[in-house]
């Protein structure tokens, strides 16, 4: 990969995230946390 092509490849990956809404990704970390909370309860040797 070029370094012109890596340099497009990054505005893309940008412009990605900024076009992600708020709220779809507060619901994502949300589920994270849900299922990190869920991991620790059922196997606390994890933690």
């Amino acid at each position: 990969m070029t370094k012109k092509m890596a340099e497009e490849e990054k505005k893309k990956l940008a412009m990605t995230i900024k076009t992600i809404p708020q709220e779809c990704l507060a619901m994502l970390s949300k589920e994270a946390a849900t299922v990190m909370g869920l991991i620790n309860h059922l196997n606390p040797k994890l933690r």
